[in-house]
């Protein structure tokens, strides 16, 4: 059986070749070459990666801190949407300022300055549709909108209560009474009377009816026939009761156009200009300078 013996000194040769690595300490390492494969467990490497291998995940970038919310008063400045257009130092004397202001936008106006080198004027509250009953009490801050003038006088204001207004398309029937030194219209609504609002009348009083005017109705006259015409009579008295100031502005005040677009204040003699020349600053509520003029 001498060909029994070749496998057996091809193993022992392998034995002596690698024999001093299994029985001289070597590690088992170095025996799983010969061993068959096991199936890896996760309890086979328990050590981090050595720092070359292992993968720097970068850390966020600081956050800063949200902005801080301004106002609308704190990042809105008024230059430009103001201005002082002229000054006359006449008695009294008389400020104009124009407007530009954006679109369903308005500016807060009552408290704001007109500041000389010697004094200053604060603007007032005002009430945008004057009636004989309006008083100061009833008045509302001052808002600028988009177009409007400001006219600003020295003089003492004409209406009752002494409010500060804008006039309407109704103002001819207090010019027929009132003097305005900042002029206003002397037109009123068109309400003369057509053929057919008369015809009902008698001649005389056809006649009579159809000279009324814009602004005015004349006297009803004395003479005896006007006198016994109670048709008349009483036609002209319903006339008469809606030519009124108040009875226009109940009327057309919802009308679109009814308003103008100035504002008329009045200083009731409150000097703050001086003679000669001056620099007069307009201020807003804040105190900032939006505009200044020199004369």
């Amino acid at each position: 059986m001498p060909f029994l013996l070749i496998p057996i000194l091809v193993f022992a040769g392998i034995l002596v070749f690698v024999g001093g690595d299994i029985f001289d300490g070597g590690t088992l390492s170095s025996l799983k070459v010969f061993l068959p494969f096991q199936e890896r467990t996760g309890l086979e490497q328990t050590t981090a990666p050595p720092p070359s291998q292992q993968k720097l995940i970068p850390s966020p970038p600081p956050q800063s801190p949200p902005p801080e919310e301004n106002t609308l008063q704190e990042e809105l400045s008024y230059e430009g949407m103001v201005w002082i257009s002229s000054i006359s130092r006449g008695e009294p004397f008389t400020i104009r300022l124009s407007t530009n202001i954006p679109k369903d936008f308005s500016v807060p106006f009552t408290g704001w300055k007109l500041q000389g080198q010697a004094d200053s004027y604060t603007i007032p509250k005002g009430t945008e549709i004057f009636s004989s009953t309006s008083l100061p009490s009833g008045n509302a801050p001052i808002f600028l909108e988009r177009g409007d003038r400001v006219y600003i006088s020295g003089a003492h204001n004409p209406l009752v209560g002494g409010v500060n207004f804008r006039p309407n398309e109704c103002f001819g029937y207090l010019k027929k009474e009132t003097s305005f030194p900042i002029s206003v219209s002397s037109s009123c609504p068109d309400q003369r009377l057509k053929l057919e609002d008369v015809s009902h009348l008698t001649p005389n009083c056809q006649d009579f009816m159809l000279k009324f005017s814009r602004c005015s109705l004349p006297e009803y006259p004395k003479t005896l026939f006007f006198t016994n015409d109670f048709q008349c009579r009483n036609f002209y008295e319903v006339l008469e009761a809606n030519s009124t100031y108040d009875s226009c502005v109940r009327r057309l005040k919802n009308n679109n156009g009814f308003l103008d677009n100035t504002w008329h204040i009045y200083a009731d003699g409150e000097e703050f200009l001086r003679e000669g020349h001056d620099k007069v600053q307009l201020k807003d509520l804040e105190g900032n300078v939006i505009d200044e003029y020199v004369y």
